[in-house]
């Protein structure tokens, strides 16, 4: 089940990678650096704070940060099959999803 979570876990930094990289390399990168960087949070540790990864997005990007979370969030939930969730935040959908893939 260990492998199968890590599995897992890469997939939905995968769905991050992809919903950042709808907005160009650039920007994917800066997120990461600034990610690191400031708030202390590897690539890998987004998905136990994803909170922080918000926070990342909205001090770079203000309000332009929901167009990307809302990327994101799709890009987990076709790649999850995930039903519409009554919150839409980048927050919850991971949680969601790494609950779900527990479950399974």
């Amino acid at each position: 089940m260990h492998s199968d979570r890590k599995l897992d876990d890469y997939e939905l930094i995968e769905c991050i990678d992809d919903g950042l990289s709808l907005f160009g390399q650039s920007i994917k990168y800066t997120v990461y650096w600034r990610l690191v960087i400031l708030h202390d949070v590897p690539r890998g540790g987004i998905l136990e704070n994803p909170e922080a990864f918000v926070r990342c997005l909205e001090d770079l990007f203000s309000q332009g940060a929901k167009s990307i979370e809302s990327a994101i969030c799709t890009k987990i939930k076709q790649r999850f099959s995930l039903p519409e969730l009554e919150s839409e935040s980048l927050s919850q959908v991971i949680h969601y999803a790494r609950k779900l893939v527990c479950l399974t």
